[in-house]
């Protein structure tokens, strides 16, 4: 009798060949969710920049007066200037820049806007004069441009609202005017 010669892969090989398809797969699935991460962070700075080109346009319009919304969060410092902040999305501050921007920007993964605090002064010497839009948080801390080394050289809203809230909550990037 005659021993019929089978062309098969063994186990073994076969476990190899699966293994290496999972790490593949592994490193690919970390790189891709790496990569979105970063790419909504790129779309939280994008959205901050057109958030405060808007108040600018709103700024121009009105006697370089930024808006008020109704209902911020205030604190007055050293001498009679009061900063103010508000989470946006506001619904006072969304009716103040309708014909500007609309919609606002909302955060790309949670889709609110819980991202975005706009910080603006409202009594003072140059009151109205200066804003800021502040990213609380980042998904990948390597894009915050804010950090306790650099906090005495922040522009004056940025600064201010960073001495408003809690430790717990350091901002993360801004942009400011």
């Amino acid at each position: 009798m005659k021993k019929l010669k089978v062309n098969a892969f063994t186990l073994v090989e076969l476990l190899i060949v699966i293994v290496i398809i999972a790490i593949l797969a592994t490193l690919v699935t970390v790189s891709v969710v790496g990569a979105s991460k970063k790419s909504r962070d790129d779309k939280r700075i994008g959205d901050a920049n057109t958030i405060i080109i808007a108040l600018d346009q709103y700024s121009t319009e009105n006697q370089r007066r930024y808006p008020v919304p109704s209902n911020g969060t205030c604190a007055t410092t050293a001498g009679t200037d009061t900063y103010c902040f508000v989470v946006i999305p506001n619904r006072s501050l969304t009716t103040l820049l309708a014909g500007i921007l609309n919609p606002i920007p909302t955060d790309p993964l949670t889709q609110t806007g819980y991202q975005y605090v706009y910080v603006y002064k409202t009594k003072g010497t140059g009151a109205g004069s200066r804003a800021a839009v502040v990213i609380d948080k980042l998904e990948r801390n390597t894009s915050c441009n804010i950090s306790s080394s650099n906090q005495s050289s922040l522009p004056e809203p940025v600064s201010k609202y960073y001495s408003m809230v809690s430790a717990a909550q350091t901002p993360c990037y801004y942009v400011a005017r």
